[in-house]
């Protein structure tokens, strides 16, 4: 497995500030917690896919981001 570690970038944090944002705009409630919206974020602009098996959430909020479900 290539896992690496790899600090998150400006873009990728305004990527998930943004969807965050438009998901509270959207009536989102408070259930989701901003690392939710930080583990997207990440995967979305500086990772191949995510590994999750909350697909559902990601493939709606992080458009393009390949998701991997058990």
């Amino acid at each position: 497995m290539r896992i690496e570690y790899s600090a998150m970038n400006r873009e990728a944090a305004w990527t998930a500030a943004e969807s965050w944002f438009a998901y509270r705009r959207r009536g989102g409630r408070w259930n989701r917690i901003a690392a939710d919206f930080l583990i997207g974020g990440h995967a979305r602009i500086q990772c191949e896919q995510l590994l999750t098996r909350d697909s559902r959430f990601y493939k709606e909020h992080f458009k393009g981001l390949s998701v991997v479900s058990p």
